[in-house]
């Protein structure tokens, strides 16, 4: 009995320091919406420069923070009071900050989805092209392995989300760039640079997390027939 109260004990330790950290994470996220104009106005008034490439860099960056503060914040609140009676659920959010590749984001980022969608159907569909394609050119085996399962994975996260426009069109924009970026991950004169240069192993995921933050913006822009317009909803 004692050995029980102790485990209740420590679970309801656990969801609260969950809650807490998931309130200050909501919180922040919502005080970087302050700076969303300031950000939008600048980059709508400069013309195109290296100043501005590298504030482009810088706002992709800060997009990928507001939503990972925004999402991983309202998951860890929601794990915090399922922790408190007693239901476990996996964590939603792995540290996608960590990650070096574009593609491996996606490995950490809201696993209630991408987790059971990559379990149940891209590995599924990978292990049925491996088999079908071994008599297909490196290029077409590619395609098939590394293409036809993630586009047949984010088609279904963009109807899971309403399909609508945004939805598609940030699906399209990722499987172009995840399957740019599982082809890059195996490029061997890149892995040996990350595993010689650690300076080049953090650029590259800087690069990673803003590239991501950019197309997470997409959904900052309304559609009004078939013209995307850049001010934010």
């Amino acid at each position: 009995d004692n050995l029980k109260e102790k485990n209740i004990n420590f679970k309801n330790v656990n969801g609260i320091e969950k809650a807490v950290s998931g309130f200050f994470k909501v919180v922040l996220g919502n005080y970087l919406f302050l700076f969303e104009e300031i950000f939008n106005n600048y980059l709508l008034e400069q013309n195109f420069s290296i100043a501005k490439l590298f504030l482009i860099s810088i706002y992709g960056f800060y997009i990928f923070w507001k939503y990972f503060l925004l999402f991983a914040g309202a998951s860890e609140l929601c794990e915090s009071f399922l922790n408190l009676i007693d239901i476990e659920v996996i964590e939603n959010f792995n540290q996608p900050y960590k990650a070096t590749f574009y593609h491996e984001i996606w490995t950490k980022w809201h696993l209630n989805i991408t987790y059971r969608v990559r379990k149940y159907l891209f590995t599924p569909l990978t292990l049925i092209a491996l088999r079908k394609s071994s008599k297909f050119k490196p290029f077409q085996k590619f395609i098939c392995i590394e293409g036809l399962p993630t586009l047949v994975l984010f088609s279904v996260i963009a109807l899971w989300h309403g399909g609508k426009p945004n939805d598609i069109l940030f699906a399209l924009i990722s499987v172009i760039l995840t399957i740019s970026s599982r082809g890059i991950s195996k490029n061997k004169y890149i892995n040996n640079l990350i595993k010689k240069n650690k300076n080049f192993k953090e650029l590259i995921s800087l690069l990673s997390i803003s590239l991501f933050g950019l197309v997470l913006s997409i959904y900052s822009f309304k559609f009004n027939s078939d013209i995307i317009s850049s001010n934010p909803q």
